[in-house]
C-alpha cells in the first residue's frame, strides 16, 4: 500500500491550491488565473506520468529477479536444462536461497538451502552468510574450498543480475555453463 499516502495529500494539495486561486481572483482577472490553474494542472500530470513511471519501472527491475515464481526466464530454463542434463543424480549444487528452491525440481540435483519465510536459526543464517559470500566471490579460496569439500558440491548456480559476472575462484572452479544471466561453475578438485 504505498501510494495509500497520495490520496489524502492530493485532497489537501487541491484545496490549497483553490484557495490560492480564489485569492489570486481578487488581484488578476478571471482568464488569467483560469490560465494559471491550467498550467498548474499540466504540469501536476506531467509530473504524476513521470514519478509513476520511474516508480514502476525501478520497482520492476528491483523486483525482476524474484518473479521467477511466476515465470521463468529463458536464460534460466536454459540453465536449468543444462544441470538436468549434466549434472550427476544427486549432486549437491550451491546456489542462493530462491533458486535453491526450484533446483532440484528442474534437475535430479540437491541444494544446501532453500528460502526461508518461517524460520530462521544460526546454522541458517551460517549457510546464507557463506553462500553469499561464496556467490560474491569475497571469501578467502580456502574457506571456500573447505566449505565446498564438507558439503560435497559439485556445482555453483550464480545468478549474474545479481552477482555480476566476474569470475569466481578460477583455481579450484571451472565455468561450464554461461550465458547472460547465468553462470555455473563446476568444482574441480577438493
Amino acid at each position: 500500500i504505498e501510494g495509500a499516502q497520495i490520496v489524502p495529500l492530493s485532497i489537501l494539495g487541491y484545496w490549497g491550491l483553490e484557495n490560492i486561486f480564489n485569492h489570486l481572483g481578487k488581484f488578476f482577472s478571471y482568464q488569467i488565473v483560469h490560465k494559471v490553474r491550467r498550467l498548474f494542472i499540466i504540469l501536476f500530470l506531467i509530473y504524476s506520468l513521470a514519478i509513476a513511471s520511474l516508480v514502476t519501472y525501478n520497482s520492476t527491475i528491483h523486483l525482476w529477479g524474484y518473479w521467477r515464481n511466476i515465470y521463468f526466464h529463458p536464460d534460466e530454463i536454459e540453465a536449468l536444462s543444462y544441470l538436468n542434463t549434466f549434472a550427476k543424480e544427486k549432486s549437491v549444487v550451491l546456489a542462493e536461497y530462491y533458486p535453491s528452491n526450484f533446483i532440484p525440481a528442474f534437475a535430479n540435483v540437491r541444494t544446501i538451502i532453500g528460502f526461508s519465510d518461517f524460520y530462521t536459526t544460526q546454522k541458517y543464517a551460517y549457510e546464507k552468510q557463506q553462500i553469499v559470500g561464496i556467490l560474491n566471490g569475497i571469501l578467502p579460496e580456502e574457506v571456500v574450498l573447505e566449505y565446498l569439500r564438507t558439503r560435497n558440491v559439485s556445482y555453483i548456480y550464480k545468478e549474474n543480475f545479481i552477482y555480476g559476472e566476474k569470475l569466481l575462484y578460477p583455481k579450484i572452479l571451472e565455468t561450464v555453463f554461461h550465458n547472460r544471466s547465468f553462470d555455473i561453475y563446476k568444482v574441480k578438485k577438493y
